[in-house]
């Protein structure tokens, strides 16, 4: 499920690398060109975080789709993972910023 989202001057696309496996660096290159744009953040979404797979079910727009349904069945896997993992994980996060020297 790619997306794009504009954030402060920068441009955030975000997809998937299912097999077929896509050429990354060929991609960003087409966009950056296609975009008239170089601050492209391009994240795949297979080896992202749950919270960055989150932050684009949540707020990510569909701009095309391989297989029908491909961008729904995303967001209900990663907002389904979120919602499992959130509480772990943010008891972890706290527990390491309160371990930071201050």
């Amino acid at each position: 499920m790619p997306g794009v989202t504009h954030t402060h001057g920068r441009i955030g696309i975000s997809a998937s690398s299912r097999p077929p496996a896509f050429d990354v660096a060929a991609l960003l290159a087409v966009l950056v060109e296609a975009l008239d744009a170089e601050a492209i953040d391009l994240v795949d979404l297979e080896r992202a975080s749950g919270l960055l797979r989150y932050r684009v079910a949540r707020d990510g727009y569909v701009v095309f789709e391989k297989e029908s349904r491909l961008g729904e069945r995303f967001r209900l896997e990663a907002v389904h993972f979120w919602c499992d993992a959130a509480p772990v994980l943010e008891r972890g996060y706290r527990d390491v910023i309160a371990s930071l020297p201050q």
